[in-house]
């Protein structure tokens, strides 16, 4: 089977850490659901997703 090592980490759009939510391997084919209970102010943030040497980036906006 596939492993990757996995982290999911929120920033503000300055690019501070506020959170890492998720660092872990993960196996191929596995689902993984992430709670994240931290709570935020309403605003724009970043999120980085990590697998291995891969990364997918993304921004979102939590209203209130």
């Amino acid at each position: 089977s596939d492993n990757a090592k996995v982290t999911l980490d929120i920033t503000s759009m300055n690019g501070q850490r506020i959170a890492r939510i998720f660092d872990a391997d993960v196996e191929a084919g596995i689902t993984q659901t992430v709670l994240f209970e931290k709570s935020l102010p309403a605003g724009t943030y970043l999120y980085y997703l990590r697998w291995n040497d891969l990364l997918i980036t993304g921004k979102f906006i939590k209203i209130r």
